[in-house]
């Protein structure tokens, strides 16, 4: 079975969504965008984490086997903003109904489930060029997919804006 392309947020999509995020009615769901753009979590990865799972000193996030798409437990870098780590950050209730309010605010009428986690995926490869890398903070079993998926060329300097 071939899975379908998702191409990747260019910039100015994943600001709009940060800026929705910014405002006070979605302000909850801050951490789970963060999460999942700039960590590759997946959605329902996200909505099952626990307060536990979110190790600030360690700048983790623990995604245990229950809690992923494969069964498979991963430790994930939490590349901290400074103000993402300073306010109160919980993955609140009624996630899903939140998430879509939160793209619908920021212009996104239809949407695919893992878009956030390609565009991390691919901005990932494009910066660091480290596929072994990428393999483990995702939960793959080896590169062959990252190599096949990840690779296209993205447009100019945006892999270091991202």
């Amino acid at each position: 079975m071939q899975e379908e392309v998702i191409e990747p947020l260019n910039i100015p999509d994943v600001r709009r969504l940060e800026a929705a995020a910014q405002r006070p009615q979605h302000r909850e769901m801050y951490l789970s965008l963060y999460l999942m753009l700039y960590c590759g979590l997946r959605p329902t990865e996200v909505r099952r984490l626990q307060p536990e799972d979110i190790r600030w000193g360690q700048r983790v996030v623990i995604v245990r086997s229950q809690t992923s798409k494969t069964g498979g437990g991963r430790v994930v870098p939490l590349r901290v903003k400074r103000k993402l780590a300073e306010e109160l950050c919980l993955i609140p209730a009624n996630w899903g109904r939140r998430w879509r309010a939160l793209r619908r605010v920021a212009g996104f009428m239809s949407w695919r489930p893992d878009t956030l986690r390609h565009t991390f995926a691919s901005y990932h490869v494009q910066y660091f060029r480290d596929l072994p890398a990428l393999q483990l903070e995702m939960g793959h079993r080896s590169t062959e997919l990252l190599r096949t998926r990840y690779t296209a060329p993205l447009r100019g300097s945006e892999s270091a804006q991202f």
